[in-house]
């Protein structure tokens, strides 16, 4: 969305807050814009080890490594603390995608399909073969996994987590991934969709094509100006990544 912590800012001062007009808009707290400059001292700050190195490319790993030192050295209190396992949800989460994008899709007339592209058609006709029985066990999974989180946010002001275990792949490289290459790439951003709660992705290093990669903070509900004080400390801990902009013809 942005290429600075401080833009994101911007932005979601933009975007926070009830909108009238929006039927799902919550009645949020009142969002005071974060000093990006009062560090994270005495901020909680949740590292699974097991999460934030197993299955994960060793730049991956050694990034959220990083991070975590990052933060403990500017003040947070980064605690070994074991992430609740996501494993249902993240299985559950092709059900929930699929039905409720269905649910949306469902006044469209067929005669628009074409302008779907194949993957979408593909997951509405999918959903027409979904029972109330396939979603109501998916949106218990999520509802549990929901509990899980909250409870850890009793404990916790935030968790470093992977965004996804591998670099950057390329579109050729995505485009040729099987399905179990497919999965993996929503197994560490899919619970906190579930989840519901607000997430910061950040890069931290640029591959051997230039291409970067990095990692999440994950926080409570609300507490959006934990995540963006806690991403500036980071950024300004890094030097500035290139990201060139190309404009074609």
């Amino acid at each position: 969305m942005a290429r600075s912590v401080a833009d994101v800012a911007v932005l979601f001062e933009a975007l926070a807050g009830p909108d009238a007009a929006d039927p799902t808009s919550l009645g949020a707290p009142a969002y005071l814009p974060p000093d990006l400059d009062s560090g994270v001292r005495g901020l909680r700050v949740a590292f699974d080890e097991k999460v934030c190195s197993e299955g994960l490319a060793p730049p991956v790993a050694a990034a959220l490594r990083e991070a975590a030192e990052v933060l403990d050295d500017a003040g947070a209190a980064v605690e070994p603390i074991a992430l609740p396992s996501s494993r249902e949800a993240v299985d559950a989460f092709p059900t929930l995608v699929t039905t409720e994008a269905g649910v949306s899709h469902r006044n469209t007339p067929e005669s628009q399909w074409p302008r779907y592209s194949p993957a979408l058609r593909a997951a509405l006709e999918a959903a027409r073969t979904m029972t109330a029985v396939d979603y109501a066990a998916a949106h218990h999974a999520r509802l549990a996994y929901r509990g899980a989180v909250a409870a850890l946010f009793e404990r916790v002001d935030l968790y470093i987590a992977p965004a996804w275990a591998r670099t950057t792949p390329t579109l050729e490289e995505y485009a040729a991934s099987d399905d179990s290459e497919l999965a993996g790439l929503i197994e560490h951003t899919a619970p906190q969709n579930l989840s519901g709660v607000p997430t910061l992705s950040l890069p931290a290093a640029l591959d051997e094509r230039g291409v970067p990669y990095g990692f999440q903070l994950v926080a409570a509900p609300w507490r959006e100006e934990a995540l963006l004080r806690a991403g500036a400390v980071y950024e300004r801990s890094r030097p500035a990544l290139p990201f060139p902009v190309e404009v074609g013809a």
